[in-house]
């Protein structure tokens, strides 16, 4: 953190919740379910999938986007229950109105099931699950 004049930490703060509204999910969700990959341990488990991410752009700070993964599966807007995988932002899962945890929890198995039969990869959940 740094000391800023009142009138650029606001710039700054508008500039970034204009960028998260044009990008994340605004329904109700937990945020990002899985953990971005890295591309040296997607290059060990397929490095077609790791040479495809890099070729289309998708590897930021060495690190490969979990929701293009999903979105590469073909998987936006399934739906299993009242759960959801947004369409906007394809490694959030909203709650249609009616989710319940199981829903949502299928769903999250159901992704990482289709990662290790697709591409041979494991996701991991970057949320935290509460009992």
């Amino acid at each position: 953190m740094q000391k800023s004049k009142k009138s650029e930490i606001n710039a700054k703060l508008s500039k970034y919740l204009k960028i998260r509204k044009e990008k994340q999910e605004t329904m109700p969700s937990a945020g990002c379910i899985f953990k971005n990959l890295k591309i040296s341990n997607l290059y060990e488990l397929n490095a077609n999938l790791a040479n495809k991410a890099i070729k289309e752009g998708s590897v930021k700070c060495e690190m490969v986007g979990t929701r293009w993964l999903i979105d590469l599966m073909g998987l936006k807007g399934t739906i299993i229950g009242g759960a959801q995988i947004s369409l906007e932002h394809a490694n959030f899962i909203i709650n249609t109105g009616n989710a319940s945890a199981k829903d949502i929890i299928k769903l999250i198995n159901y992704i990482k099931k289709q990662a290790k039969i697709k591409f041979n990869v494991r996701l991991e959940e970057e949320i935290q699950y509460l009992t």
